[in-house]
């Protein structure tokens, strides 16, 4: 039975026991149930099966399922040439006698600089990047 048919039956089961309750003159809705929970022990029976019930549909909102709820991958299609864009980077510093670093930081180089970070290095949606804790 889906979880919101559930939800309504035990929604009218609760409207139906509080209609049991009966007030007397001077006596707030509270002590009224709570002479009849003390009195009635079917009452006291049908309220603790609907607190159980009630808390079973809570658990069962957090339950852990074997339901994949994400089945994005990655492009598998894509090469990983973060080994050769380092080693075209290296002999270039090597070529031009500069460091491996200012050839790295080098404007006309970013494309290349790029490839040297692979998917794992890359930030997603999901992470911060130093710039923006420092904003903070």
């Amino acid at each position: 039975m889906p979880q919101v048919n559930l939800m309504k039956l035990i929604e009218v089961a609760e409207h139906s026991l509080m209609a049991q309750v009966t007030k007397r003159d001077g006596e707030s809705y509270h002590q009224s149930f709570a002479r009849r929970y003390e009195n009635d022990i079917t009452f006291r029976e049908q309220w603790v099966a609907l607190t159980d019930a009630k808390h079973l549909m809570a658990l069962s909102k957090g339950m852990a399922t074997l339901t994949p709820t994400s089945t994005e991958v990655g492009n598998t299609q894509v090469s990983d040439d973060s080994a050769e864009a380092v080693r075209l980077l290296s002999e270039m510093a090597e070529k031009q006698h500069r460091t491996f670093e200012a050839v790295f930081q080098d404007p006309a180089n970013k494309a290349l600089a790029a490839r040297t970070y692979t998917a794992h290095h890359r930030p997603t949606a999901s992470s911060t990047s130093g710039d923006e804790l420092q904003r903070r």
